[in-house]
């Protein structure tokens, strides 16, 4: 018997919910008790006996020792452990980094629904909660799902559970038994029928009797010698496809099964299973690269009609139980086939008084497209993806059938967003910003899209009310005020929208806005800057923003005063920046030495170390300065400053000096750029990289892609695949690469390099490897050659 732990990681808000995973692990043992050497244990925080030192890190050789990590949120991060903001990311993050190193753990994280008024203002931890949420969905490292009640939780963990049981065994039964009360008798509902319906096809009819009599020899006869030509695989997926819940089939199991893809002939419910499968692991990243691990488009349309597969789409969109993940595939899928399946949008010739739903058999929410849609986005859960569908293939005369769904939705986020597609469809802006001026609209979601790209067309008062929209991403402000303030000086509410953000680039388009456009922006940012509470939030614009309050002559005042030297240095720097080069030079060239007055500072009580503190100040004010300064007053001795200052390791004017040199060093300060990037994260570390590609070239980029840390070689693949001197066996190379992201770069630009009939051949190429190969390329290349259009 082998033993498998689950690891349970939550804040303190999902008692019950960790009550459920005991359950749920008992529901798999009780139902594989006969036919699997796997048994599942629970261990959580409560398995540790107290001890000293860090509480986190008693707790951690569990997740080290888990075979599957279950992690659940809902409105509660946790609490800091001193090295990560909350207790379940450090665990998230221990399992994710062995599961990417080892391939274990299994890792899945299930979130409770939100109210859509906690939403609207959801507060400090909330926010990191969906923050994390959204990581999840970029990362594609761990499955996520989405739960209702504690009995939909317990469903749902128990189907994956089972799925990766599953994965683990080797003997598997025909049928695997559902206990009554160990989890919902869900039915398969009213299925689309196929053409092939009722009879199964002879051929897959012939080959699954052969596997069932196989095994039926084997439990009968015990093995015998040369009787190895028993299909685990097809015995699997027809035992899957046969029992009452729809489970996924695993990821390992159904891309063995692909690789015999010439040789099967499927029935119907093993198609339904396969569609199932491949819509639950299809996603579509913000960036609107597809992600999935499941082959299986060329084994899909083999076996149907374009009609059957839409028709299953629908189905498994409109079905009342499905899977979170199923819908949203479902939704994807027909996505990237710019499908408009009747059931969704009548036949072309209908008005939307009277769709014609002709051949539907999809019966779950009415027979009219409007209450199929209704339905769809009446769960939240299912919103993005719908909407990113609608608007990739909406035309002119959607624009009733999305007015009319509007009207059923009443006065929720979803009907605003649904208006504005139904206005983008009209030709009109109304409608598109009133949402940016009123909901929530997320990053890289094809609202902002519509929003950014309405602006020019905007009336004025459209523009301000975008500018201090509810929440929006920093791009659409920062577009919006560009917009703004070519008609007129932003206000001071308008500018404190823009500063409370505490993007430092957003803050400091702000300050150019106002310097360009003069006196009254001045004053307006002036003013705006003195509401805030915090002035934390202005960032390194905070000597820009003194430079605007004191005259010259109060600021070379305090220049006299050692402690306020400093500040005002900073902020004269900005009045007229050329006439402190030299000082500037100097500053760096003499660590402050003529410029404050150690004795003097000592006199009034400055400790050595607030001596120091000051000095790495000056020298950051000092490198800012420098920095500003274009071509024609750059000399090639200000890169060898920041090269000096880089390597003191002080940490006030490390990433001053580091961006210096992304921005004017040379091949030389590559190693600097990406020691200092490996400790460094956000929008820092972006920039070190960038500057380490920039000045390094295509060299530097083939050391990058080998690199441990995904971003620094994703990175190097970026500048690899965007070279059109690279060989393509160069770029065929990296499809083998440990990093998601790298191989999911480089297969976009083999893609572009290769013919159909070069992919088809390739494609058996790349899976025939000896030494492995990735199923992520794999299913591209099913996608990209078998994806019905």
């Amino acid at each position: 018997m082998r033993e498998m732990m689950v690891f349970m990681a939550s804040p303190g808000d999902l008692s019950d919910e960790r009550e459920a995973v005991r359950r749920a692990a008992d529901h798999v043992n009780t139902l594989f008790s006969a036919v699997s050497s796997v048994r599942l244990s629970v261990a959580g925080w409560e398995h540790v006996q107290p001890g000293f030192g860090r509480p986190q890190a008693i707790i951690n050789p569990l997740v080290d020792q888990c075979d599957v990590f279950v992690g659940m949120l809902n409105l509660r991060w946790g609490t800091p452990t001193g090295q990560f903001s909350s207790g379940f990311e450090e665990e998230y993050e221990q399992a994710a980094r062995r599961a990417k190193e080892l391939g274990r753990p299994y890792l899945a994280v299930f979130f409770k629904e939100v109210p859509e008024d906690r939403l609207e203002d959801p507060g400090q931890e909330l926010t990191k909660v969906l923050k994390f949420r959204r990581k999840l969905e970029d990362e594609h490292i761990a499955l996520y799902k989405q739960f209702s009640t504690i009995e939909d939780f317990e469903l749902k963990l128990t189907r994956y559970l089972i799925s990766v049981v599953v994965d683990q065994t080797q003997n598997y039964p025909a049928e695997i038994p559902s206990p009554e009360g160990t989890v919902d008798k869900q039915g398969k509902g009213d299925l689309p029928r196929m053409a092939s319906e009722p009879q199964i096809d002879d051929e897959a009819r012939r080959q699954i009797a052969n596997t069932l009599k196989s095994f039926h020899r084997l439990a009968e006869n015990g093995r015998e010698e040369g009787d190895d030509d028993r299909d685990e695989d097809r015995l699997l997926m027809f035992a899957m496809a046969a029992q009452q819940e729809t489970v996924s089939i695993p990821i390992h199991s159904l891309n063995r099964i692909y690789s015999k893809r010439d040789d099967y002939v499927l029935s119907v419910m093993e198609w339904r299973l396969l569609v199932w499968t491949v819509a639950d692991n299809f996603q579509i990243e913000k960036n609107g690269r597809v992600r999935s691990y499941a082959p299986g488009f060329k084994m899909i349309a083999s076996s149907s009609s374009l009609d059957d597969l839409e028709d299953m789409l629908v189905f498994q969109i409109l079905r009342q139980n499905s899977d979170l993940s199923v819908g949203k595939g479902s939704l994807s899928i027909l996505r990237e086939m710019k499908a408009r399946p009747a059931e969704l949008w009548g036949a072309e010739e209908a008005g939307v008084g009277q769709p014609s739903i002709s051949g539907s058999t999809v019966s779950a929410t009415g027979q009219a497209p409007i209450d199929r849609w209704v339905h769809i986005l009446e769960s939240y859960q299912l919103e993005d993806a719908a909407f990113a569908y609608i608007f990739s293939v909406m035309r002119d005369s959607d624009a009733p059938l999305l007015d009319a769904v509007g009207e059923r939705l009443g006065d929720t986020s979803a009907a605003a967003k649904i208006r504005a597609l139904a206005g983008h469809a009209k030709g009109s802006i109304v409608e598109i910003a009133e949402l940016g001026a009123t909901r929530y609209i997320s990053e890289d979601s094809c609202f902002e899209e519509m929003v950014t790209s309405s602006l020019s067309q905007m009336e004025i008062d459209q523009v301000s009310s975008i500018v201090s929209g509810r929440a929006l991403p920093d791009r659409v402000i920062r577009r919006a005020l560009d917009v703004l303030s070519t008609q007129r000086a932003p206000s001071v509410d308008e500018f404190g929208k823009v500063l409370g953000t505490k993007n430092t680039e957003l803050v400091e388009f702000a300050f150019d806005v106002a310097s360009g456009l003069g006196e009254e922006a001045t004053q307006n940012l002036l003013a705006a800057a003195a509401k805030l509470k915090d002035d934390g939030s202005l960032g390194k614009s905070k000597s820009r923003l003194r430079s605007l309050v004191r005259t010259e002559e109060e600021l070379r005042a305090e220049l006299l005063q050692p402690w306020s030297f400093g500040d005002a240095w900073s902020a004269l720097t900005w009045l007229d920046g050329s006439a402190f080069i030299g000082e500037a030079r100097e500053i760096l060239d003499t660590n402050c030495s003529r410029f404050l007055d150690s004795e003097k500072l000592q006199e009034v009580g400055y400790s050595e170390k607030l001596q120091n503190y000051l000095k790495s100040d000056l020298r950051k004010s000092a490198l800012e300065l420098l920095m500003r300064l274009g071509a024609a007053e750059r000399v090639p001795e200000d890169i060898d400053r920041f090269r000096t200052e880089l390597a003191r390791g002080d940490f006030i004017t490390a990433d001053r000096a580091a961006q210096a040199l992304a921005l004017h060093g040379t091949r030389e300060d590559v190693g600097s750029l990406l020691t200092l990037a490996s400790n460094r994260y956000g929008r820092k570390k972006a920039q070190l990289i960038a500057g380490a590609v920039k000045l390094g070239g295509l060299d530097t980029a083939r050391e990058m892609v080998s690199n441990a840390d995904e971003q620094v070689a994703l990175a190097g693949a970026r500048e690899l695949a965007s070279g059109p001197s690279v060989p393509l066996s160069e770029l065929k190379g990296l499809l083998y690469s440990t990093h998601d992201s790298v191989r999911m770069e480089a297969w976009e630009a083999v893609e572009k390099r290769l013919g159909r009939g070069e992919l088809e051949e390739y494609l058996t190429e790349y899976s025939s490897r000896e030494e492995g190969y990735y199923y992520d390329v794999v299913a591209a290349m099913d996608r990209r050659l078998y994806l019905p259009q």
